[in-house]
């Protein structure tokens, strides 16, 4: 009875590790992201791209018409973290089926919470 019960809580733990692992695999693509940053609207469009546990892709500023890389971009479980180089921007984030919350800091101001969509 004991073996029976410690093989289903197993079995559930590995289920819900691979819903987790199915979930940041499934970042891959565009997603459109918003925000407010001193009373201004923040629109960045991302293009991820996944490969094992690591994330890269382009991070696109509309505001300044500028395409960043995505640098240093690691998956773990549901939660993302990366840079965009130079520019100076880290972001990490928590991944919520089609929802992605990002903290976007770094620069001279105050941490900006942007939530992205998947782009259709």
């Amino acid at each position: 009875m004991f073996k029976r019960k410690i093989g289903t809580i197993l079995a559930v733990c590995l289920a819900l590790s691979a819903v987790t692992i199915a979930q940041a695999r499934n970042i891959a693509g565009k997603w459109k992201a918003q925000g407010s940053r001193e009373g201004q609207t923040i629109t960045i469009d991302f293009d991820f791209k996944v490969s094992g546990e690591s994330l890269s892709g382009t991070a696109y500023r509309v505001q300044f018409n500028q395409v960043l890389q995505i640098h240093n971009g690691k998956i773990h479980g549901n939660q993302i973290s990366f840079d965009t180089g130079d520019v100076g921007f880290n972001y990490a984030g928590t991944i919520e089926g089609d929802q992605l919350n990002i903290r976007m800091s770094g620069g001279t101001q105050d941490p900006t919470d942007l939530i992205a969509k998947r782009a259709k």
